[in-house]
């Protein structure tokens, strides 16, 4: 046991900012509480959310005090009992590599310090700015906590003079920033994520510390995780892991949620080394769904991967002393008209020290400021920068689209079945969104994840006069498919007309991948090539085949191809992609010759720089403002600019142009 503890009343110290004192005046911050809330402090600072002066404010309230999804007295609808032996094996694997049993009912609270670096490292924020210079240079500090049973811990961290505070006394958990008061958060008492509580399922008595499921005490991991699910199996950072998850019930995330503000998942991944049996790696994601009166919604995604690393025997058990984290952000709404503000952050960690059963800790440590002991507001979620204030700033779109169309003769595509493929995100959900403001009826198609997909079905349905007069039959579905297997692209068409019965009208192909790497032709290898054109030119191809064969004939058919811009432009970088693209080019003029009669009408579209995700991926700053300089315009295209032209070609304005490769690009190549 360490001998060299300081006191009870130590808080933590930030070496390299000596110069700024982290004391505060708790008279003073208690008279301002009423007039700071969360909610006010984001009305005024979130336009200088994503500024380089506001990049510390951003890392301490994502990275400092995040909670668990679940509660510290979370149970499971299933008995433990009828939990897979798959993760019961896994537990009892690290229970064994770890030793932590021999620390069960003995510790009754914790003291533990380290060191932090957190750092924006990449963002760009929906309105298509990037981060400043700032972006990337870490912001140091450090660290404290404390933990006593039953449910009660304190952190304090102090990063670039900055300082917050949180904790639980067993019945609320709160924080404490230096630009807005103590706070308490919604959802009752949940364990913070750096210094986790639970108590012993195994044992009715309360007697167990847990530390944190970054690795500070396997008594924690092993508990939490006893009641997870066995995902199967994946490599991870160079090892092969075993998956258990863990998710937030329904009751969890409605006590977490209000009017505006909806909880819609809270998942907790760990994996454990299929050899050593430790955790190795720890994936955390939430979404929250944020939609004032009279907007439209705006959903925030976050995803938080530790990296846990540096085990060490502490008496006996073996704790993990540093890990890495990396942050993902990702904020979208059908209103955005950049597509999703994408934001990514990292934290290493180290710990420096570590001990048990401090003698002298007693309650009064975790004793809420006076503020919130009660009739103190609430916090609406559980990350800061997802506040349903920001709803205000946000203007409705889908439901002006439909407003613009109000009689039925204004709908050019109405009762047209359309299929847009890679429909979740960027040009291809704008697409989506403007082909059901004609009056079409969509299949949203996406390949891996269906969260994006399902709320813009949601979304579209909720926003469509005639999903309200005929609600068991929706205009706007979701289906998962690969463009590059032909059995699923046949099972897209089977489901879109078994779903509306009818034949598909509309074929939009906007399924992408590109190599964000942008390597030259001779760094390219295998690999990366045969999945660019197998998304690119298979997928284009497969469906293309399909609708020739499927589409509505004698009119109104449409199948419209994506391509790019950067076919004319043969950047350097691009190789594999435009040379795909230019594949896909020639096949439209092809195919639109090979159906003649038919009643379709076969065309390509090339858009020039855009801003979505896709082009913002592996691209500096420099690189973005190189392209836009580029541009006559002065500006990136925005996914509703090449969306109209979409509308244009899939409606019956459209039927004189055929065969074409038609540029929508600001000029940026001609």
């Amino acid at each position: 046991m360490n001998n060299r503890l300081a006191p009870v009343s130590e808080e933590p110290i930030d070496d390299e900012d000596n110069s700024r004192s982290t004391s505060t005046n708790c008279n003073n911050k208690k008279k301002k509480a009423a007039a700071h809330t969360w909610k006010h402090w984001l009305t005024n600072h979130f336009p200088l959310l994503f500024h380089k002066k506001s990049d510390l404010k951003v890392l301490l309230s994502v990275l400092g005090c995040p909670l668990f999804p679940l509660s510290v007295h979370h149970h499971p609808k299933h008995p433990i009992s009828q939990v897979s032996s798959s993760a019961q094996y896994i537990i009892a694997h690290f229970t064994a590599a770890t030793g932590c049993r021999k620390l069960e009912g003995v510790v009754k609270n914790m003291y533990a310090t380290g060191k932090v670096a957190m750092a924006i490292v990449d963002d760009h924020s929906s309105n298509g700015s990037t981060a400043g210079p700032n972006a990337g240079l870490p912001q140091k500090g450090c660290f404290v906590i404390w933990q006593m049973v039953p449910n009660k811990w304190s952190i304090e961290l102090v990063v670039g003079g900055h300082k917050v505070v949180a904790g639980s006394d067993g019945n609320v958990a709160w924080r404490h920033t230096p630009w807005l008061s103590a706070h308490a958060a919604k959802g009752g008492v949940r364990p913070l994520r750096r210094a986790l509580q639970a108590p012993n399922s195994q044992n009715e008595k309360i007697n167990v510390i847990t530390l944190s499921l970054q690795g500070l005490d396997p008594v924690a991991i092993s508990l939490v995780f006893s009641t997870a699910q066995y995902m199967g199996e994946k490599h991870i950072s160079g090892v092969d892991c075993f998956v258990l998850k863990l998710s937030a019930e329904h009751a969890d995330l409605a006590e977490r949620s209000d009017s505006t503000a909806e909880m819609i998942k809270h998942v907790t991944l760990g994996y454990f080394s299929q050899r050593s049996g430790l955790l190795v790696y720890l994936e955390d994601s939430f979404l929250t769904r944020i939609q004032a009166p009279g907007s439209l919604p705006t959903y925030w995604e976050t995803t938080m991967c530790t990296k846990i690393e540096d085990y060490r025997a502490v008496d006996g058990m073996m704790i993990a002393h540093s890990g890495q984290s990396s942050v993902i952000i990702t904020r979208f709404g059908d209103n955005l008209r950049a597509g999703p503000g994408i934001t990514r952050m990292e934290e290493t960690y180290v710990i420096d020290d570590l001990a048990y059963n401090v003698p002298g800790l007693s309650i009064d440590t975790f004793i809420p400021p006076q503020e919130l002991q009660k009739d103190y507001p609430e916090e609406s979620s559980s990350i800061n920068i997802e506040d349903r204030e920001i709803q205000n700033l946000e203007k409705l779109f889908i439901a002006s689209m439909a407003a613009a169309h109000t009689t039925t003769n204004t709908l050019p595509l109405k009762d047209r079945v359309a299929i847009v493929t890679g429909a979740s995100r960027g040009i291809g959900r704008a697409i989506a969104i403007h082909l059901r403001s004609l009056g079409a009826k969509l299949v949203i198609n996406y390949a891996s994840s269906s969260t994006q997909a399902d709320l813009l079905a949601s979304d579209l349905n909720s926003n469509a006069a005639d999903a309200v007069q005929h609600p068991s039959s929706p205009i706007a579905i979701a289906v998962n498919a690969d463009v590059s297997n032909p059995d699923d692209v046949k099972a897209l068409f089977d489901r879109a007309q078994q779903e509306f019965n009818t034949p598909v009208h509309i074929l939009v192909n906007c399924a992408g991948v590109l190599d964000p790497k942008y390597p030259s032709l001779a760094n390219t290898t295998v690999d990366d090539w045969e999945t660019t054109f197998n998304v690119n030119t298979k997928g284009a191809f497969l469906s293309c085949r399909e609708a020739a064969n499927r589409l509505l004939r004698g009119g109104g058919g449409r199948i419209i191809l994506i391509s790019t811009s950067i076919v004319g432009a043969s950047l350097p970088g691009y190789a594999a992609y435009a040379a795909s693209k230019a594949a896909v080019e020639t096949m439209a003029k092809i195919v639109a010759k090979e159906l003649k009669g038919s009643g379709i009408t076969v065309n390509c579209v090339a858009p020039g720089p855009v801003a979505t995700e896709l082009f913002y991926a592996g691209k500096s700053e420099e690189m973005v403002q190189r392209i836009v300089d580029s541009c006559p315009l002065g500006r990136l295209g925005q996914p509703n600019d090449v969306a109209q032209i979409i509308g244009f070609l899939a409606s019956d304005a459209g039927e004189w142009v055929n065969g074409q490769v038609i540029r929508v690009n600001g000029g940026f190549v001609v």
